[in-house]
């Protein structure tokens, strides 16, 4: 933009600005861009994991493809096909930091599964007979096999290197399902009471809580419950059966966090209220947002985020005629990046979703004097913004998040120009 340009959005933003109203900026709504994640040929794509660099990993079929391989979406775009590894099927489940992906092999043929490590370009088997489901930045696994299991490349909690079996004297079966950098696991399994619970397991005593397992709790009576996920604050999600068919996502807290007081809170849905078990928390971040499933009023299954005691359909925060329905969301980072599936075109496809900037109407990255002009083009002439920015969405000049784009936005947006 010339600098003349840059002299004539001020003055017609000026302008606009004197028939709108002076109002207080109002809370943020968060928006994101939506970033389909290329498929190997097939019609079904689904990301599971995601690390702070936005690496994603999951699983994707091939052409004429029944079952699917593991894939990895690295951060600099395109899709990484990480194979069969031997078996029918195959799926990454997680990702660290540095770009170790953890994940489980199953060969049809003999009926047995393999958990894996790949790094560098190169698979490792780490034990048969289970999964792995989740990988921290020490390079620990947690996952499965005849029970929830921890796999220590090293020596550690007064743990030897290798597969050990988490399940205090009673505790039988199950899956460890999420695991932080201080090696606090989360899953399911069985109390000795013979109850299915969701459980957290300690190297050391913490939280008030003594080493080793512990069950978390429930919603209500219904026969299943499930941690899926913690950070490193010690905050769990997962599920609970309020009763049998009726399922909801948890939030436990160690300690008082978001309003809310420590133990298990029940989340909610999106507005529906039939019964349904597909209500669930996937994951947490460090900021605390919460990422899953749950039923809208109209019986729809939709991704969420939770965040300070508020559940949003992240279907309203992306671009409106994106073609997309965001059905889960399964993994978040520390950057509030968020990865799940949906359909798109017909087909189940996995998404990446980036937050963006309120204000941000030419989607660089930044709010400045060259957001002025695509501003007014989304106040003014809708079709004509969608038609010069047809991968930003005109929602970012709802400055003042009262659903709508009208001269009521003006002020905020100035104020997002010029916050000093």
């Amino acid at each position: 933009m010339t600098g003349r340009a840059r002299e004539h959005s001020a003055v017609t933003l000026v302008v606009l600005a004197a028939v709108g109203l002076t109002v207080a900026p109002a809370a943020l709504a968060q928006r994101y861009g939506v970033t389909d994640l290329p498929t190997l040929g097939g019609n079904f794509t689904q990301a599971l994991g995601l690390n702070d660099p936005a690496d994603a990993a999951g699983l994707s079929r091939r052409e004429g493809q029944t079952f699917w391989d593991a894939v990895l979406w690295p951060r600099s775009g395109g899709v990484i096909d990480l194979g069969l590894m031997g078996g029918t099927s195959n799926q990454a489940n997680d990702v660290n930091n540095a770009g170790r992906i953890a994940g489980t092999m199953f060969d049809q043929n003999t009926g047995t599964f393999t958990a894996w490590i790949w790094e560098g370009g190169n698979a490792t088997p780490i034990f048969t007979g289970g999964g792995a489901n989740a990988i921290n930045e020490l390079g620990e696994v947690a996952g499965f096999r005849n029970g929830p299991v921890l796999w220590l490349p090293v020596p550690n909690y007064g743990l030897p290197a290798g597969v050990n079996g988490l399940a205090s004297v009673g505790w039988h079966d199950g899956s460890a399902m999420g695991l932080n950098n201080l090696g606090q696991v989360v899953g399911q399994s069985v109390t000795p009471g013979g109850q299915v619970r969701p459980f957290l397991w300690l190297p050391a005593p913490a939280y008030g809580l003594p080493a080793g397992m512990n069950d978390l709790g429930v919603l209500g009576a219904g026969p299943l419950h499930a941690a899926y996920d913690l950070n490193n604050l010690g905050q769990v999600v997962g599920w609970s059966d309020l009763e049998a068919g009726v399922r909801r996502p948890f939030l436990w807290l160690p300690a008082p966090a978001y309003g809310l007081s420590a133990g298990l809170h029940n989340l909610g849905t999106l507005g529906g209220s039939g019964p349904g078990q597909n209500n669930w928390a996937n994951a947490i971040n460090a900021a605390g947002q919460v990422v899953g499933q749950a039923e809208t009023a109209g019986g729809r299954m939709h991704a969420f985020i939770w965040q300070n005691r508020v559940m949003t359909d992240l279907n309203d925060r992306i671009p409106v005629g994106s073609g997309w329905e965001l059905v889960e969301a399964t993994d978040d980072n520390t950057s509030g990046q968020i990865v799940g599936l949906g359909t798109l075109s017909g087909q189940t496809r996995a998404f990446l979703l980036t937050p963006r900037r309120l204000g941000d109407l030419n989607c660089d990255g930044v709010v400045n004097n060259f957001d002025i002009d695509p501003f007014v083009l989304a106040l003014t002439d809708p079709a004509g913004y969608a038609q010069k920015f047809p991968d930003c969405d005109r929602m970012l000049a709802d400055c003042n998040a009262d659903g709508e784009v009208n001269n009521f936005d003006i002020d905020p947006f100035v104020k997002l120009l010029t916050p000093f």
